[in-house]
């Protein structure tokens, strides 16, 4: 009602999360009407305290750099397989906008803003 949007950037494959925990997050999400997100896998890269936690515990899985675009798990999670992890980042994206694509929501919020 101000003219306020809200964006979500959302980190996912935190040792934390679980698959469960992935999969309510995204219902939460739709449940509070978010107006766009931005889902992203957590990625290790080179010079970050992650990078250094992950490589100490060998759970990187390739050094191959064009892999580090923040949507491809380049690591092992903690609490399900990297496959696991890979879907259920297509699955966040899928699920967030079945309803109306990603091009709708921002012009919904453009709207809203302007």
């Amino acid at each position: 009602s101000y003219g306020i949007g809200v964006e979500g950037t959302i980190l996912l494959g935190l040792d934390e999360h679980s698959e469960d925990d992935i999969k309510r997050l995204i219902d939460f999400l739709l449940e509070i009407d978010l107006d766009l997100a931005e889902f992203t896998v957590l990625t290790p890269f080179p010079h970050t305290r992650a990078f250094e936690d992950l490589k100490k515990d060998n759970r990187i899985t390739t050094f191959d750099w064009s892999q580090y675009t923040a949507d491809k798990v380049v690591f092992k999670p903690k609490q399900m397989t990297a496959d696991k992890l890979q879907e259920l980042y297509e699955y966040a994206w899928d699920t967030f906008y079945k309803e109306e694509s990603q091009v709708f929501k921002m012009f919904k919020l453009f709207k809203k803003v302007m």
